[in-house]
């Protein structure tokens, strides 16, 4: 079984991780969506601990990480806007970012660098 991954329409419930390496993405029972890097080390996390209960994380058709309570109200998104309808997969990488693909929508990484390719000829 795949324990990084979490595929459209699939629910991480409260206490519910995604593992790899030496990386958590744990809802935590306080409604707290967190990115903890082993042993304690909170890397990310989604700001919403103590404002609901059997709180869960989805991931949409659309691309749309959400954070909700047992009332489906929604403590907290990916703020995306207008992503295609889809399958996508919000996948743990050994490095520790966890990123929404379907393309690339999300990351928990704010600083994400790109680098030019230049064709030497």
């Amino acid at each position: 079984m795949v324990k990084n991954v979490l595929f459209s329409s699939q629910i991480l419930y409260d206490n519910a991780e995604l593992a790899s390496r030496d990386y958590t993405f744990v809802m935590q029972n306080d409604c707290n969506l967190a990115l903890v890097k082993a042993p304690q080390d909170v890397k990310w996390q989604s700001g919403t601990s103590g404002n609901g209960h059997n709180c869960f994380v989805r991931l949409d058709h659309h691309g749309q990480l959400a954070v909700l309570d047992d009332q489906y109200n929604t403590l907290w998104n990916s703020n995306l806007a207008g992503s295609p309808n889809g399958d996508y997969v919000l996948l743990l990488q050994i490095n520790g970012q966890a990123v929404v693909y379907g393309p690339v929508v999300w990351s928990t990484s704010s600083a994400v660098h790109l680098h030019a390719l230049v064709q030497e000829s």
